[in-house]
């Protein structure tokens, strides 16, 4: 087999993979949520600093992501935030977490969909923020993030600087708004 080939699987499988363990993760949270009343203490802890009208995040050292509990201030580079109108602001770990809660925020957040104001990335190369409806959004580059092979949000198309075998799209989120 030759070599372009077996990146393109080995993508692909670390995609699928990182897809269905987030996905296992989504459907045991949800049928936990629909099984039982969520009491008033399982309320998600937004967090200590929101987002800057810009778009900056300030991550604390305390603030962990709803989706899989990490550190955020760890995985800076790849933190991703989701604004609700009430002003509160959580910080994820990655752009899958941040999308994964974008469509299931009543799983991951316990807030109904029209409480989301707002989406915000990090452009991939200058680390500066990115309306997340707005970014170039790209797909099976050799980008790892915290949860594996990540999806890149970017300011402008990008030109030759990821693998042959990513696909680039935008705007990826205008579906899920």
């Amino acid at each position: 087999m030759n070599k372009r080939w077996l990146r393109f699987v080995s993508v692909f499988m670390g995609l699928l993979i990182s897809s269905v363990m987030l996905s296992t993760m989504g459907i045991a949270k949800e049928k936990q949520h629909k099984a039982h009343k969520a009491p008033a203490t399982s309320k998600v802890t937004p967090a200590k600093h929101g987002l800057e009208m810009d778009g900056t995040m300030n991550i604390s050292p305390s603030d962990r992501c709803p989706v899989c509990a990490m550190n955020v201030k760890k995985h800076a580079k790849f933190a991703a935030a989701i604004e609700l109108e009430n002003g509160e602001t959580h910080y994820f770990c990655g752009t899958g977490c941040m999308i994964r809660t974008w469509l299931h925020p009543e799983v991951f957040l316990n807030v109904d969909k029209k409480q989301l104001k707002r989406a915000v990335v990090k452009d991939y190369f200058t680390g500066k923020p990115l309306d997340a409806m707005q970014a170039y959004w790209v797909a099976g580059s050799d980008v790892i993030g915290p949860m594996g092979p990540a999806l890149v949000p970017l300011k402008a198309k990008p030109t030759g600087r990821f693998s042959s075998n990513a696909t680039v799209e935008k705007p990826a989120f205008d579906c899920l708004a």
